[in-house]
């Protein structure tokens, strides 16, 4: 009866579980040229450069919506210049806005923004810190869908980035 009842219960158990982790393939995900690079000023002072150099990331499928989510964590490398502003806890964050774009594939499930408040302790020091991760819905199991991801910048920003030439990787 325990050896029923012990089966029984490892069934109903892995019955529930409706999100795993496949073989499927994860799409390709590229930095957005021009867009993987900032360096915010502030009242005419550099506040900090920063700048995605890689990501972590896993996919998974859920069979009972039948979607396919990819999970992303950009990498930054940061140099902060001076101490932020305000109590205590902004006064060693980096903050800034980073996105996830899918609009270039057929499905064009399109643009996302996200924000993310980075630890950064050291000043004049350059710091390795992963962002939050981020939910991307996919295609399942294509392997020509992209995910680009970036730094949202303002226009001046992208200009500078352009006249630096810094997005032809």
């Amino acid at each position: 009866m325990k050896k029923i009842l012990f089966l029984l219960s490892i069934a109903l158990l892995s019955a529930c579980s409706s999100t795993h982790e496949t073989d499927f393939s994860c799409p390709n995900v590229s930095m957005a040229p021009f867009f993987n690079r900032v360096e915010r000023f502030s009242e005419n002072s550099r506040e900090f450069k920063a700048e995605i150099v890689g990501f972590e990331g896993y996919c998974r499928y859920d069979e009972r919506s039948r979607k396919a989510t990819a999970y992303i964590a950009p990498i930054f490398e940061i140099t902060r210049y001076r101490p932020g502003y305000g109590s205590y806890q902004y006064v060693n964050e980096v903050r800034l806005r980073f996105f996830t774009d899918t609009s270039e594939n057929k499905d064009g499930l399109g643009h996302a923004t996200h924000a993310a408040a980075l630890l950064v302790k050291e000043i004049n020091k350059k710091t390795m810190v992963t962002g939050p991760s981020v939910e991307v819905g996919i295609s399942y199991n294509n392997p020509d869908h992209k995910i680009k991801l970036g730094i949202v910048l303002s226009n001046a920003e992208y200009r500078e980035n352009l006249k630096l030439g810094l997005g032809a990787k």
